[in-house]
């Protein structure tokens, strides 16, 4: 399907591109991570460089219909959209067949290039040919990823293919940031699944998420002995069901994605005399109290983790990283 929407984006002052690449080189990059995006082009409201008169002109050449120009200033910059608008005056009576459209400024809370990313998206979801398939629909997921960590250093392909499904299974980048990835974990992860040990899960969410361990999966939420436990010990039933599995801990793999209450017990059984220790510990609950505490507290023990700084997390999060760990596992040692 042609793409019928062009999308210029505007600078005003050179503070609105605080990188060392021109901004030229920003709008390209944002191009190519734009999936299905034609026409995407920089200009210049004022001073030298591509007018935005030239690219209106540029893009009503290639037979749009709709363009939308985007000030890269993350806040309002009044004399950057008033020669914008007068602009865009002189431009709708030399392409009157050519809808032209001012956003205003927003701010965002990710990083410079991201933002722009995230406010060009929507704007082409309607031309989007859409894929016929599960598999091809991952596959376009995966190289929607892959071109937007481009310039992120990872140790090896393997964590690299983690840290994709996560995002993948969550549609957000902010965990290429967040996640912490402890240096053996992968390594370790992998070795505990492809050797048949199990993976206790904090949540019957969880365990139902992960579909590339086989059945290794355990949960004891649900069990009548957990529930009479928490009652006993006044704790959750995600911490009393830490307890209940205290005999098949050692060298198991724990996937706690939801609560925080579960990942505390788990850190404090592995520090106490003999206590269990799990080959690897991916803790990513979610939730404003306690679920970062926790992760931060995992980081700072001597536990093997794979976790994120953030109170973001959940099921779907430990459920990927676990998937992820999985298909390494089956792959050719």
């Amino acid at each position: 399907m042609t793409n019928r929407t062009g999308v210029i984006v505007i600078e005003g002052t050179a503070a609105d591109c605080p990188c060392q690449d021109s901004f030229a080189q920003v709008v390209g990059r944002v191009a190519g991570r734009v999936w299905g995006a034609e026409h995407i082009l920089s200009a210049h409201v004022v001073g030298p460089g591509a007018s935005l008169a030239a690219r209106v002109g540029e893009l009503a050449t290639r037979e749009v219909d709709r363009i939308v120009i985007l000030p890269a200033a993350l806040h309002p910059d009044g004399h950057l959209l008033h020669c914008a608008q007068t602009t865009l005056r002189e431009c709708r009576s030399l392409y009157p067949n050519v809808s032209l459209h001012l956003e205003e400024p927003r701010p965002g809370h990710s990083s410079f290039e991201d933002n722009l990313v995230e406010r060009i998206w929507p704007m082409f979801a309607a031309e989007r040919d859409q894929p016929p398939t599960g598999p091809e629909i991952e596959q376009r997921s995966h190289a929607i990823i892959d071109r937007r960590l481009a310039r992120c250093a990872w140790p090896d392909a393997a964590t690299r293919s983690v840290v994709r499904r996560v995002i993948h299974a969550n549609a957000d980048f902010s965990f290429a940031e967040s996640l912490r990835i402890h240096p053996e974990a992968v390594s370790r992860g992998v070795a505990a699944l492809r050797a048949g040990s199990p993976v206790i899960c904090d949540v019957q969410m969880v365990r139902q998420g992960i579909t590339k361990c086989g059945p290794q999966a355990l949960c004891a939420i649900r069990e009548p002995a957990v529930a009479e436990l928490a009652k006993a010990n006044g704790t959750t039933r995600s911490a009393a069901a830490m307890e209940h599995f205290r005999d098949r801990l050692d060298g198991a793999v724990v996937a706690v994605g939801n609560a925080p209450t579960a990942l505390w017990k788990l850190i404090a059984m592995a520090h106490e005399e003999n206590g269990p220790r799990p080959a690897l510990v991916v803790g990513m609950p979610v939730g404003f109290v306690g679920a970062l505490e926790s992760k931060l507290a995992l980081t700072r023990s001597d536990l093997c983790y794979i976790t994120n700084v953030s109170p973001r997390g959940g099921s779907p999060a430990a459920a990927a990283v676990m998937n992820a760990l999985g298909l390494l596992a089956s792959s050719s040692e």
